[in-house]
């Protein structure tokens, strides 16, 4: 489970620094690399909270999903009130690595629409 909450970080961050690009693009007034960024930018956040849901509800209703949470942090038998503390930290966890991504991903929209209005204008 840990690499799932590593990969959603990881994308989250990419999904910020595409954003901050979008933007830098957008001031410059480059608008087809802005353009490009932002779309990005926006389906990688999608991609990763759609990802995130999955593995919640998936991985909620799978035993083998919660029994290697068990052992990874607990071992083999752990009590029922370290197994709900567990549990809900790894949620916590997934959602903390998944918000940075879709507040990018939110940020990006109303660029990708101005620099996609742009430069359809420039190629006319």
């Amino acid at each position: 489970m840990t690499w799932v909450i590593g990969l959603a970080s990881v994308l989250s961050w990419g999904s910020a620094l595409l954003l901050v690009l979008a933007v830098v693009t957008s001031v410059t007034r480059k608008w087809s690399l802005a353009l490009r960024s932002a779309r990005v930018c926006a389906l990688v956040a999608l991609g990763l909270v759609v990802v995130s849901v999955l593995v919640l509800v998936v991985g909620l209703r799978s035993p083998e999903f919660l029994d290697t949470i068990m052992r990874d942090v607990s071992g083999a038998s752990a009590e029922p009130s370290q197994k709900a503390r567990v549990l809900a930290q790894t949620i916590s966890e997934l959602m903390n690595a998944t918000a940075l991504g879709l507040v990018a991903g939110v940020l990006a929209v109303p660029i990708w629409i101005a620099a996609r209005g742009r430069a359809r204008k420039a190629r006319v």
